[in-house]
This record gives C-alpha cells, sequence and structure tokens, in this order.
C-alpha cells in the first residue's frame, strides 16, 4: 500500500533512521533497514538537485582561510581548533564573531557574489522539492509486534515515543486489532423416528 507524503517527510524519517542505527529489536531493526533502502534513491535525486556549485565551493574556502586569520590562537601562536559534530569537520575558534562575519560579509559582496546568487537559487529550489509531493510503498510492520516505547533519551534499544506519529502518518507503523473470534452455535438437531439420513 503506497502511501503519499511529502519529500520534506522523506528527510525527517532517514534522521529518524539514522538517530535508531543501534536499535536491537530484530522485526524494528530489520523494518528501519527495508525502508532506508527505500527511501535512498529518492533522496539520492534530490540531493543531486541541491549539490553546491563551485562557485559556492570556492566561497567555502575562502571563509576557511578567513576563519584561520581571525582564530583564537595559543600559547605557541597557532590557531585554535575544535570539532564541530554538525557538520563533522574541525573548525577555528573565533572569539571575535563580529569582526569574522562582518569580513565574511565583505569577502562575499566583493569576490563571490556569484556563490551568494547560486545559494539564493538553491535555497529556493530546495523549499520547492521539499514540499513535492511522492508516493513510497514503505515496508509496513504491525504496532503489536514493536516492545515499546522509551522516554529515556540515553537507551537506544528501542524507538522514542516521540517518533510514534511520524512513522503513523506515514504508514510504517499501524495498528490492526486480532480479529474476533465469535464461536459457531451448532444447534442439534433430531432425526425423526423411522427416517434415515441421506448418505452423501
Amino acid at each position: 500500500m503506497q502511501t503519499e507524503t511529502k519529500t520534506r517527510k522523506l528527510f525527517e524519517l532517514d534522521q529518524l533512521i539514522r538517530n535508531h542505527g543501534h536499535i536491537k529489536h530484530g522485526k524494528t531493526m530489520w523494518m528501519l533497514a527495508r525502508n532506508k533502502t527505500i527511501i535512498d534513491p529518492i533522496l539520492e535525486d534530490v540531493r543531486k538537485l541541491l549539490k553546491p556549485t563551485d562557485a559556492m565551493h570556492a566561497y567555502e574556502k575562502a571563509c576557511v582561510a578567513l576563519g584561520r586569520e581571525f582564530a583564537d590562537t595559543d600559547t605557541e601562536g597557532k590557531p585554535k581548533q575544535h570539532f564541530n559534530p554538525q557538520n563533522g569537520q574541525q573548525q577555528y575558534n573565533v572569539s571575535d564573531r563580529g569582526a569574522y562575519e562582518a569580513a565574511r560579509m565583505k569577502l562575499l559582496d566583493a569576490e563571490h557574489s556569484q556563490a551568494k546568487t547560486d545559494g539564493e537559487e538553491i535555497s529556493k529550489r530546495s523549499d520547492e522539492l521539499l514540499e513535492e509531493p511522492v508516493n513510497v510503498d514503505f515496508y509496513r510492520i504491525n504496532l503489536n509486534k514493536i516492545p515499546g516505547f522509551r522516554e529515556d533519551e540515553d537507551d537506544d534499544s528501542i524507538f522514542m515515543a516521540k517518533d510514534l506519529p511520524l512513522l503513523i502518518e506515514l504508514g510504517i507503523i499501524y495498528e490492526e486489532e486480532s480479529p474476533k473470534v465469535v464461536p459457531l452455535k451448532e444447534e442439534a438437531k433430531e432425526t425423526p423416528p423411522g427416517e434415515k439420513l441421506a448418505s452423501v
């Protein structure tokens, strides 16, 4: 059964799956893996359309050099750096953010105006693509097959309770009541005296 949703929701689902990479429950883990293989090609096509241009890459390199110029230094005069978990890269420690941002904007306007134009176009394209409707045939799992939901952020064995609305909205998790078993009532039938049962 296909679900009609928006591309934005697929990115939300992708992040949810990434956040639950260590789920221990077998059926749930299998469901996540199956759905990731379903949405990955769709998301990859979107990412290709939003790929930064050469001008944007050049501006990014210029910003790195600018960061080094404004970076705080240690006792040996070397620029200090820290790890940014959001992009997985090392960044320079800059205490005077105001001066750095002013220099960055000046650099953008004076030498990298094309990067600014490209960035604005990609941002607009991103908004449009994320709102596009898409039909996806998700792998589904019955809510009764999931062991439970947790509230503790440190426990990654099963889903967070806050994840349930998205999974239900996409039709990935569904709730289905067990069919009621209605016993058949068989009434004893008396055979009239002297009447033989018809042979089958």
